[in-house]
This record gives C-alpha cells, sequence and structure tokens, in this order.
C-alpha cells in the first residue's frame, strides 16, 4: 500500500482546530512532530506550546488497513 503525504505551507492554511496533524519544523533534531493547531499556537500530543518555527503541516496518513 502506497500512501502519499501532502505538506501544506502554514503560510497558505492552517488545519482545523485541536485535530492531530503531522507538524514540519525548522528544528534540525526533530523536524516532524505529531501535533495540533488551537487557532493561536501549535502544540505536541502532550499539549506543551511547540517552540520551534512550524514551517508546514498534513493530514495523518490512514495506514494499514488491519
Amino acid at each position: 500500500m502506497n500512501e502519499w503525504i501532502t505538506w501544506i505551507d502554514v503560510n497558505n492554511e492552517l488545519p482545523d482546530c485541536d485535530i492531530d496533524v503531522l507538524i514540519r519544523t525548522d528544528c534540525a533534531s526533530y523536524p516532524v512532530w505529531i501535533g495540533s493547531h488551537d487557532s493561536v499556537d501549535w502544540q505536541g500530543t502532550d499539549g506543551v506550546m511547540l517552540l520551534a518555527n512550524v514551517t508546514h503541516w498534513a493530514d495523518m496518513p490512514a495506514g494499514p488497513k488491519a
């Protein structure tokens, strides 16, 4: 099964509030996170605000079917 991830520039569009998405940051050590946007800030799944600059986001992939 192949699944494409489409990265969206945060300057063009933001995800719906409080849904988990993939987040791409400019942090070299940990560039990809799972998190959400609350209409003001980006946060990780633990609810803590991300300090790294978020550049892109993508919908979560569906993953394999069981």
